[in-house]
């Protein structure tokens, strides 16, 4: 597993939850990361339940601002919730819309969270879409165990 834990978001979270339960069914984990920030980190990856090794920290993140891995997880484009309603709004969002297409396809990788929103997608991004770019679907990772204990505020 790979990823960087730097803080206590969301894709952090992700593998961490991820490497417990397979810790918790008996299966050897080993997390290599860029980066762990261990005053900053989720207290698993300390309880040593699995190793984290850390490679290639010392390298910058970027060199001038280029030559970095930029992953897009696209959940409905924005361009979509904003209002299109009266002639001055449609100028006013056309160079909106226009940036966010061409800058999402600057992506180095675009992922979807379902096959809604890889159609949703399409039909929206028209220009990436006709040169080539279709997102494969990254599903969205449950915690199940929430579910186990019935919610009394309920």
């Amino acid at each position: 597993m790979e990823s960087v834990i730097r803080c206590e978001g969301g894709a952090e979270r992700l593998i961490v939850d991820a490497a417990m339960d397979l810790v918790s069914h008996g299966h050897k984990v080993h997390v290599f990361t860029s980066h762990h920030d261990r005053s900053r980190c989720f207290e698993e990856t300390l309880s040593g339940a699995f190793p984290v090794t850390v490679y290639g920290d010392f390298l910058p993140r970027h060199i001038f601002y280029r030559l970095h891995a930029v992953v897009f997880c696209c959940h409905f484009p924005d361009l979509l919730l904003a209002k299109h309603t009266t002639t001055l709004r449609r100028i006013y969002r056309k160079p909106i819309d226009y940036i966010e297409e061409r800058t999402t396809g600057m992506a180095d990788l675009i992922v979807v969270n379902s096959k809604f929103t890889a159609s949703t997608f399409a039909r929206t991004f028209k220009y990436l879409n006709d040169n080539g770019i279709r997102p494969p679907i990254l599903y969205p990772a449950v915690n199940v165990d929430q579910f186990d204990e019935p919610d009394a505020t309920k």
